[in-house]
């Protein structure tokens, strides 16, 4: 019948209705995921973005970190360089001072000699036989005034010597305790360089890792080392992902 067909249409023009209307439904669920992914990407590129450039400067404060280490191990080798060269020096200084106390000492002992014995002097290079006494005329000296045991053959020339030798010996010990203080000098500057370095390469480092109290140059290398390689990986792969 005409109503059956009527309503037959009816349900027909509903049920495409329906249809066109969950397609809709879907279209519009497929955009808001399509929409909600998009987001999620661009926030997932943002946070890439972020993180690569984290990384990049943390690569920065390595290579800052690599170039206080150059300078503070370059540092350490002259540091250890002026410490042997301080105590080769005051080893010097040493040695030459107790050359200069023995050659000092000697000098002492024989211009002492000398000066008690003068009158032996005087009477053996003065007093010759057949030439008169200065004193009383003789022409014969029998028993001219002799010298103390040990010094027979003591002369001018040996004190001379002696004295000679003491004062080349206290320029030597004043030459060695001048170069002394000279390195010793050196040595505290760069000790105090190498500080300043130190210190230097500490900050760098903290600002990617954590250094521990007592840093050691060997373990700042090592951890330089470790910490660029891991930084360098992270970089590569976060530039995939861009």
């Amino acid at each position: 019948s005409s109503a059956e067909k009527a309503a037959s249409t009816a349900r027909g023009t509903w049920e495409k209705a329906a249809a066109e209307r969950e397609k809709a439904k879907q279209a519009l669920e497929n955009f808001d995921r399509d929409i909600s992914e998009k987001r999620k990407e661009a926030d997932s590129l943002q946070n890439t973005g972020a993180e690569l450039k984290d990384v990049e400067n943390k690569i920065a404060s390595i290579r800052e970190a690599e170039s206080h280490l150059i300078a503070a191990k370059t540092a350490n080798d002259e540091y250890r360089k002026c410490s042997a060269e301080y105590k080769a020096a005051v080893e010097k200084y040493e040695a030459e001072r107790k050359k200069y106390d023995t050659a000092n000492s000697e000098f002492v002992s024989i211009q002492k000699s000398f000066l008690d014995a003068q009158a032996g002097f005087l009477a053996r290079e003065k007093l010759h036989d057949g030439e008169p006494c200065p004193v009383c005329g003789s022409l014969e000296h029998p028993a001219p005034c002799r010298l103390p045991e040990g010094q027979e053959n003591l002369t001018r020339e040996m004190v001379e010597h002696a004295k000679a030798e003491a004062e080349r010996c206290s320029k030597a010990q004043d030459k060695a305790s001048k170069d002394a203080g000279d390195k010793n000098a050196a040595l505290e500057a760069k000790k105090e360089e190498l500080k300043g370095l130190l210190g230097s390469l500490r900050n760098a480092m903290q600002k990617v890792i954590e250094v521990p109290e007592e840093l050691r140059l060997p373990i700042a290398e090592k951890m330089i080392a470790e910490a660029h390689g891991e930084l360098d990986e992270k970089e590569k792969t976060l530039k995939k992902k861009t």
